[in-house]
């Protein structure tokens, strides 16, 4: 009972002004965080590359994007070499990817997950995704300007 008169006497009319400010700063706050994380630079990108630094040569290595007909693929993807190709410049849309690849005849995915973004996201640069392997079994995917 105590709790519930608390309450009441908090909600009086003399706290009306109080509240309603409260309000405002509690509501100016998350559109804070929606600016800040929806800001107006967007990530822009226009090429793809895989790049093998596993010591095994890849085969078959594939993406594809969730919610997007994007796909790529390479075939042979050689020891310490890369394959890469460009596009029309794109808004990343945070789609999560899906990779698959072969070595020696054993077939390996990851995913679904998101590409690392950079720090700082600059407007007055595009930026290449690049898919790098450091194992038969880890694949890292990130943005690069």
């Amino acid at each position: 009972m105590v709790k519930r008169n608390a309450l009441i006497v908090f909600f009086n009319k003399s706290n009306i002004p109080l509240c309603l400010m409260l309000l405002v700063i509690l509501s100016s706050i998350g559109c804070a965080v929606e600016q800040h994380t929806m800001g107006s630079e967007k990530l822009r990108f226009n090429a793809l590359i895989f790049d093998n630094h596993s010591g095994m040569m890849l085969e078959n290595v594939s993406v594809s994007v969730q919610n997007s007909r994007a796909h790529m693929s390479c075939s042979v993807l050689l020891i310490g070499r890369s394959c890469s190709t460009s596009f029309q410049e794109r808004n990343y849309k945070g789609n999560a990817v899906h990779i698959t690849w072969e070595v020696d005849g054993v077939a390996y995915k990851a995913g679904p997950f998101y590409v690392t973004l950079p720090k700082m996201i600059s407007s007055e640069q595009i930026a290449s995704v690049v898919i790098s392997f450091s194992s038969e079994k880890n694949v890292l995917a990130e943005f690069r300007n």
